[in-house]
């Protein structure tokens, strides 16, 4: 285990501020209750920096990198937390740069701040950098939520320019959806073309010729579920990828041991919170679709969907969707739901109703690093808004 600690004193707030790294899931776990504190009254929900995802994802996913996790204390509430690494280089150039960690699993990388303090935190943050990262200053993120500063956009502008970095970003928007827009799933579905409507119907029709169509729900560990249960869903979900093209492409879950373990683990803590939502489809008592989402803050987060391919005719991943939707449409609990999809994904298009906006990009200080704006922009030629601060 490794601590240190750095300290700063801001004159201009007259709040004492101090930053621990901890590099060690163990240090993490003993922080478990003020984590969970913080993840509540963060500005931004993200379940992917909870202790449930956060912890496993430390524990089976880094490699040989060397992942750290900055913890930032206003007297003794934890008022930030920030995960990160060091890579020796950017872009196939020998830079070696500071980064917000983000993993092949988690699709969304904004930090947890507490909501009265996200200028102050990013204020300490970026002097401890400075502080301990010697000449070349180069920060990279990736899916950073676009309303982490959507209250105080120029605080952050005017922070970013007494620090002295400049940035080059780009904006994304992917699938998701507002429930709030709707009363009921039939008000929903009345907006919906007419088309579509027909086609759901088709499709379904088409599975009940071939038998005895069931869509279910892992009942909520609140509502009677059990261990057994899930274990039992959790093994047939990732056989039912592993079926799939994932499974000859080599990119499953079950093609990696750790990456098993980590959705098996994460799985597990989450069902413990009344957090996990799993559904899926079946015909006949086969399952021919399935769906693993998770839920934080009123917002649903969709993890991993998968289908039996010789049922694709039939559309059994669009029917689930549909069905997904049905489903958090009946409790008044969730506000939100986020794809986690790729912007163009051929499944939600017709479905989901509205966008989540992500920002990714660079920070940097130093006039010899005006090239990197230009190399950083290059590399997106399909991103949706390129800007930048100069």
């Amino acid at each position: 285990m490794q601590i240190y600690r750095a300290y700063f004193v801001f004159l201009h707030s007259e709040l004492r501020m101090r930053i621990e790294i901890a590099t060690n899931p163990n240090v993490l776990l003993g922080l478990r209750e003020k984590w969970r504190d913080l993840a509540q009254n963060s500005r931004i929900t993200n379940i992917f920096n909870e202790p449930e995802m956060l912890v496993p994802a430390l524990q089976f996913l880094t490699g040989n990198r060397k992942i750290q996790v900055a913890l930032l204390w206003e007297k003794k509430e934890l008022v930030g937390l920030f995960p990160f690494a060091f890579s020796p280089t950017w872009r196939g150039l020998p830079l070696k740069h500071f980064i917000l960690w983000n993993h092949p699993y988690s699709f969304l990388s904004t930090p947890l701040i507490r909501s009265d303090y996200v200028i102050t935190t990013f204020n300490m943050f970026l002097k401890w950098i400075v502080s301990v990262i010697r000449y070349p200053y180069l920060i990279e993120c990736h899916h950073i939520s676009s309303e982490l500063f959507s209250g105080d956009r120029e605080g952050f502008l005017s922070l970013l320019e007494k620090c002295k970095f400049q940035s080059a970003m780009h904006l994304e928007s992917r699938p998701g959806f507002n429930l709030q827009s709707y009363v009921t799933f039939e008000d929903y579905w009345q907006t919906r073309s007419r088309a579509f409507r027909k086609k759901y119907r088709q499709r379904f029709r088409q599975l009940t010729e071939q038998g005895i169509v069931k869509v279910e729900r892992l009942p909520l560990l609140s509502e009677g579920g059990s261990h057994e249960a899930l274990h039992s869903w959790i093994e047939d979900f990732l056989l039912l990828e592993q079926q799939g093209w994932k499974g000859r492409q080599g990119t499953a879950m079950c093609s990696n041991q750790a990456h098993a373990h980590y959705f098996s683990r994460i799985v597990s803590e989450l069902f413990k919170t009344n957090k996990l939502h799993f559904m899926r489809l079946s015909v006949n008592g086969e399952t021919i679709a399935g769906k693993c989402s998770f839920s934080s803050g009123g917002k649903v987060f969709c993890f991993k969907i998968a289908y039996r391919e010789k049922f694709a005719r039939s559309s059994p991943g669009l029917l689930l969707e549909v069905e997904f939707i049905r489903e958090m449409m009946r409790s008044s609990e969730f506000s939100v739901i986020d794809s986690c999809a790729r912007p163009d994904h051929p499944l939600f298009e017709s479905i989901w109703e509205d966008s989540i906006s992500t920002i990714s990009g660079i920070l940097y200080r130093g006039k010899v690093f005006g090239i990197l704006r230009g190399v950083y922009r290059q590399s997106l030629q399909h991103s949706d808004k390129f800007y930048e601060t100069r």
